[in-house]
C-alpha cells in the first residue's frame, strides 16, 4: 500500500499550494526551479545539493542574503517564530539524536520545500510522521514582503 502523497516527499507542487498567493513570488518560482534536483551531502549546484545548500543557494539568489552553511548554524540566527505564526519564507527544522539537522523553507498551506535524502528537493508537511515528531522550531531571516 502506498502511503497517501501529503506524507511523504514529492517533486510535485502540492495542491493546497498551487491557489496559495501569499509571501514573496520571487521565493516561491526560485525555490520551485530545483524541484527534482537530486540530494547530495555538501552540494550546492543543480547536480545535488542537502537541505542547508538548497536553502543557502535559494535566499542568495532571491534576497543576496548569505546565511550559515549547516541547519544548525541557520537555527541559531534569524528570529524565532512559533509554529501558529509561520508564513511562506520562514525556515523551519528538524532535530534527531539531540541536534538539528534537517532544515526546509515554509512555503504556505502546512507545506515546506527541502531537500530530502530520500527524494532531493521536494515538497513535504510539516505535520508527515517524521517531520512531525521532530519539529524543532522555525526562524524568521527576512522581514515581510
Amino acid at each position: 500500500m502506498t502511503p497517501h502523497p501529503s506524507l511523504t516527499p514529492t517533486a510535485a507542487v502540492p495542491e493546497a499550494l498551487k491557489s496559495v498567493r501569499s509571501g514573496d513570488g520571487r521565493l516561491r518560482k526560485a525555490a520551485e526551479a530545483y524541484l527534482g534536483v537530486p540530494y547530495r551531502f555538501g552540494g550546492e549546484s543543480r547536480w545535488g545539493m542537502d537541505c542547508s545548500g538548497f536553502i543557502s543557494t535559494v535566499f542568495a539568489e532571491v534576497y543576496g542574503k548569505k546565511l550559515p552553511r549547516s541547519s544548525q548554524g541557520m537555527f541559531r540566527t534569524g528570529e524565532p517564530v512559533a509554529k501558529a505564526d509561520l508564513r511562506p519564507g520562514d525556515l523551519v527544522f528538524f532535530k534527531s539524536m539531540g541536534y538539528v539537522n534537517h532544515s526546509g523553507i515554509y512555503m504556505g498551506a502546512n507545506h515546506f520545500i527541502h531537500s530530502a535524502t530520500s527524494a532531493g528537493v521536494s515538497y513535504s508537511t510539516l505535520d508527515a510522521p517524521y517531520f512531525g515528531t521532530h519539529y524543532a522550531g522555525a526562524r524568521r531571516m527576512v522581514p515581510a514582503p
